[in-house]
C-alpha cells in the first residue's frame, strides 16, 4: 500500500511511472481510492480492520522514537499513509527459496531421516535446507546465491578429497 505523497516523490525521479501506474490499473494489479475506506472496498478488505491498520501505521511517527513497534523496524527511510488516494498493489506468491529441505551437514552431504550420511548424495543452494530456519535475511541480497556458490564448492572438494 502507497499514497499519493509516495506517487509525487517517485515521479521525480522516474516521469513515466504515471503511465506504469496507469497500466498497472487498467490490467487489475494495482487498485485506488480516494479514502482508506475506499481502497479498502477496491481490495475486498474490511475497510475498519485497513483503516486500523493505516492509523496504527501512521501512529508510529507520531511517537518520539519513531519505531515500527510491531515489527521493530526503524522508520528513517519510510513516511507515514496521509495522502489520498491511496493505491495497492496485487500480489502474487512466488517462491524465492526454500527454508527448510534437504537436510545436509557441514560437508554438504544429505542426510537421511535418522541424520545419517547417505553416502555419495550432495546437495548445496535452494535444494538444501535448515540454513534459513526462523529468519530469512531479506536485507542482505545474494545471500542465497552466496551459499549456493560455498556449499557447492564444499560438496566438490568434500567429494573429491574426501575432506
Amino acid at each position: 500500500m502507497f499514497d499519493q505523497a509516495m506517487v509525487e516523490r517517485s515521479l521525480e525521479k522516474e516521469p513515466d511511472l504515471a503511465e506504469a501506474i496507469d497500466e498497472l490499473e487498467g490490467d487489475g494489479l494495482l487498485v485506488r481510492g480516494d479514502t482508506v475506506a475506499n481502497l479498502a472496498r477496491a481490495m475486498e478488505v474490511p475497510a475498519e480492520a485497513l483503516e486500523a491498520t493505516v492509523a496504527t501505521w501512521n501512529g508510529y511517527f507520531d511517537a518520539e522514537a519513531a519505531a515500527d513497534l510491531m515489527f521493530r523496524r526503524e522508520l528513517e527511510k519510510t513516511a507515514p499513509l496521509a495522502q489520498g488516494p491511496f493505491y495497492a498493489c496485487v500480489q502474487v506468491s512466488k517462491i524465492l527459496c526454500t527454508m527448510n529441505g534437504i537436510i545436509i551437514n557441514e560437508n554438504a552431504q544429505v542426510l537421511d531421516d535418522n541424520e545419517e550420511v547417505i553416502p555419495g548424495l550432495y546437495a548445496a543452494g535452494n535444494a538444501s535446507g535448515g540454513m534459513f530456519i526462523g529468519m530469512y535475511p531479506r536485507h542482505l541480497p545474494s545471500t542465497s546465491t552466496g551459499r549456493c556458490a560455498t556449499m557447492g564448492y564444499v560438496a566438490a572438494r568434500h567429494a573429491i578429497e574426501g575432506k
